[in-house]
C-alpha cells in the first residue's frame, strides 16, 4: 500500500512538472534597430530620431529607450513604454542637450520586457561635443573695500555689474556660463548669468554672532562647494539646490578644497590657533574618512595621481612649501624647496607641469624629473591662471593683465585698467548660446 502511495505521489509530481513546461515561455522579445545606423554621426543639440521593430510570441509589458556612455551609464532621458502587445513600431526622439558631453562613442540601448523575459539591443553612435572655446576674462575691480566692479576683457573692457559687498572669492561654471561671488564677513553669495549678466541667485552665510561668514568657494563636478565658519561645508548645483553637505570637528573650520574622486580633500584650521588638519570626506555622503595635522596653510591643491595630490602653500614663517600627500597611508613628502618667499599662487598646465608665483618671481615645476626653474623674473604676480588654448600664462599685478607665451616666457601684451584688480577669472564658452 505505501508503495502505491509514493508512486501515485511520483506521477503526480510528473504531470505538474509537464503541465507547468508547456506553459512555460521561453522566447525571449526581439528587437530590429532601423534608425539610428550603427556608428551614425551626432553632435550636441542634435536629436537622435529612434526607429525600431520589436515583437513577441507574448504580450510586451514595457520597452525602455535611452543613450548610455561606454560604462552603459545613462546620458539622456529615458523613454518609457507600455505596450499590450506583442508587436510594435516604435518611432522616439531623444534630444543631445547635455551640453557638458565630450566628443566619443555612446549607444542607443533598447530594453523589451514580457513580464518573464527581457531583450538589450545596443546600437553605437558618434557624439561629438561642443567645442571648447576661450571667451573672455572676467575681472574683479576693487572701487574700494565694499564695493567692486566686474569687467569682461576680450579685445575690448566691457564693465558687466558691480558687486556692492566686500569681496574675497570668486569661482565660475563655464558649461552653464555662471559667475560666482562672495566675501568673508557679513558675506552673501551671489551667483550671476554672464549671458545676460543679471543675478540669477544669492545665498546667505549660516547665522554665525556677531557676522556671518564664508571662508572660500570651489566649484567642480557641476558643484559649488562653500566653506562656512560654522564647520560646514554645503554644496549646490546651478540651481541654487544644495546636493552636499558635510559638517566638520566643531572647533575648526573649512578653507580649500579639492574633489578627488570619491573624496572631498578639506584643509581645516583650529577657531582659536594656528593648528590645521588635512581632512577627507566621502562624497555624496559627507562623512568623514580621516584626518591629518598639516603643517603649512594651503594655497592651491592639485591631483598628481590615483593616489596622491601636490599641494602649495607656505609654512608658520610665511615661506614657500610645496608638499606630496599619499592619500592611503596619509603621508606628507617634500620633493623641492621653493625659495624662502611667501607663496602668492599656484596653478597646474597640465599632469607634468606647474607654475608658482612667488616673492617676485614665477617659477616652473617640472614633476616628471622634479626641477624648479625661474620662469619670469622681477613680477609682482598676484594672481596667476593658465589659458590652455592659446598656452599663454596670465597674471594680475596691480592694476595690470599681463601674458606670456608658455613656455618660452616671452611677454605677448598687458591690459592696463583704472583700478586694482583684486581678482580674475578665464572663462570658457561651452553653452548652448
Amino acid at each position: 500500500m505505501k508503495k502505491n502511495y509514493y508512486f501515485y505521489i511520483s506521477l503526480f509530481i510528473c504531470i505538474l512538472n509537464y503541465s507547468c513546461s508547456k506553459d512555460e515561455d521561453t522566447i525571449i522579445p526581439q528587437i530590429i534597430i532601423n534608425e539610428p545606423y550603427e556608428f551614425m554621426n551626432f553632435k550636441v543639440t542634435d536629436t537622435v530620431q529612434i526607429r525600431a521593430n520589436i515583437f513577441d510570441d507574448k504580450i510586451i509589458k514595457s520597452i525602455e529607450i535611452e543613450i548610455v556612455n561606454t560604462d552603459y551609464l545613462p546620458i539622456s532621458n529615458k523613454i518609457i513604454i507600455q505596450p499590450n502587445t506583442n508587436e510594435i513600431f516604435i518611432y522616439e526622439e531623444i534630444a543631445l542637450d547635455n551640453i557638458q558631453l565630450k566628443s566619443g562613442t555612446y549607444y542607443l540601448k533598447i530594453r523589451a520586457f514580457d513580464g518573464t523575459n527581457e531583450k538589450h539591443l545596443y546600437r553605437a553612435i558618434n557624439i561629438a561635443g561642443i567645442t571648447r572655446k576661450f571667451k573672455s576674462i572676467i575681472a574683479i575691480n576693487k572701487n574700494n573695500e565694499t564695493s567692486y566692479t566686474v569687467f569682461s576683457i576680450d579685445s575690448t573692457q566691457k564693465q558687466i555689474f558691480t558687486y556692492d559687498r566686500a569681496y574675497n572669492f570668486s569661482a565660475i561654471n563655464h558649461d552653464y556660463q555662471q559667475l560666482y561671488i562672495c566675501g568673508r564677513v557679513n558675506a552673501i553669495l551671489k551667483s550671476y548669468n554672464l549671458i545676460d549678466n543679471t543675478l540669477a541667485w544669492e545665498i546667505e552665510a549660516e547665522n554665525n554672532p556677531p557676522t556671518p561668514s564664508f571662508e572660500n568657494l570651489y566649484f567642480n563636478d557641476n558643484t559649488l562647494f562653500i566653506s562656512g565658519f560654522l564647520s560646514y561645508i554645503n554644496g549646490y548645483n546651478r540651481f541654487a539646490n544644495k546636493v552636499f553637505t558635510s559638517n566638520i570637528n566643531i572647533n575648526y573650520y573649512p578653507i580649500k578644497t579639492l574633489k578627488f574622486q570619491n573624496y572631498l580633500i578639506v584643509e581645516e584650521k583650529n577657531k582659536t590657533s594656528d593648528l590645521r588638519m588635512l581632512s577627507l570626506y566621502y562624497t555624496p555622503t559627507g562623512a568623514l574618512k580621516n584626518s591629518t595635522y598639516l603643517s603649512f596653510s594651503i594655497k592651491s591643491m592639485f591631483e598628481k595621481n590615483h593616489k596622491e595630490i601636490i599641494l602649495f602653500g607656505n609654512n608658520l614663517q610665511n615661506q614657500a612649501v610645496l608638499y606630496w600627500f599619499n592619500i592611503d597611508n596619509q603621508t606628507f613628502y617634500s620633493p623641492h624647496s621653493i625659495p624662502t618667499d611667501y607663496l602668492k599662487d599656484a596653478v597646474k598646465i597640465d599632469q607634468n607641469n606647474y607654475l608658482i608665483a612667488s616673492g617676485t618671481k614665477v617659477f616652473w615645476y617640472q614633476l616628471q624629473n622634479n626641477s624648479l626653474t625661474t620662469l619670469i623674473q622681477d613680477i609682482n604676480a598676484e594672481h596667476i591662471d593658465f589659458e590652455d588654448i592659446s598656452q599663454t600664462i596670465v597674471i594680475s599685478s596691480s592694476n595690470k593683465l599681463l601674458f606670456y607665451s608658455f613656455p618660452s616666457a616671452i611677454k605677448t601684451g598687458e591690459t592696463t585698467m583704472q583700478l586694482q584688480i583684486a581678482d580674475f577669472q578665464l572663462n570658457y564658452n561651452k553653452s548652448k548660446e
